[in-house]
């Protein structure tokens, strides 16, 4: 994670890594976001909202709290433009206003994959598996809480995330003797 982060090129794509590592958020949630979703009064907020347009199903929008690190992120970036305006995208692209497209945000992580010789899966989904399976351990591996933190609707969609480790599967069931 750390070395991806050292890869990207830019304040913009190293905040893009560090929001969908510790929201959790989809990639088209993360990019329609606008700067007022994340800075007010003149300073980065302690919360982000997805409006419910801009999620999956449209049923509702998203609130969730922003970590120190994701607020710094937010900051850094914002502090390298010469300008940003309330409604500009927070994923500026560098020839419009415009958010850059999910095209683009799998280009740059494919970038950093391969400059990091990383071989398997790798997309922008990553960026939520990975808040997925940490989250989840944080909550003491609590499925329900965890459901919760990804905004899932079903149980089946947040065991698809986290999987089975059939290792310690195996281990437990020789426990038993």
């Amino acid at each position: 994670i750390v070395d991806i982060f050292n890869v990207l090129k830019t304040p913009r794509d190293r905040m893009l890594w560090t929001l969908g590592l510790k929201t959790g958020l989809r990639i088209s949630e993360l990019l329609s976001l606008r700067v007022k979703d994340v800075y007010q009064h003149g300073k980065v907020g302690d919360w982000v909202t997805v409006s419910k347009a801009n999620t999956k199903g449209k049923v509702e929008s998203k609130t969730l709290p922003l970590t120190v690190s994701a607020r710094e992120a937010i900051k850094v970036y914002l502090e390298s433009l010469s300008y940003f305006n309330p409604t500009d995208a927070l994923f500026r692209s560098t020839k419009n206003n415009k958010a850059i497209t999910r095209i683009r945000a799998h280009k740059m992580l494919k970038e950093a994959f391969n400059a990091l010789e990383l071989t398997g899966n790798l997309s922008t989904h990553v960026m939520r598996k990975a808040y997925a399976h940490r989250v989840h351990k944080l909550l003491g591996s609590d499925v329900l809480k965890t459901q919760q933190a990804l905004c899932h609707k079903s149980l089946t969609s947040t065991a698809s995330y986290l999987g089975v480790d059939k290792e310690e599967v195996i281990g437990a069931i020789k426990e038993l003797g």
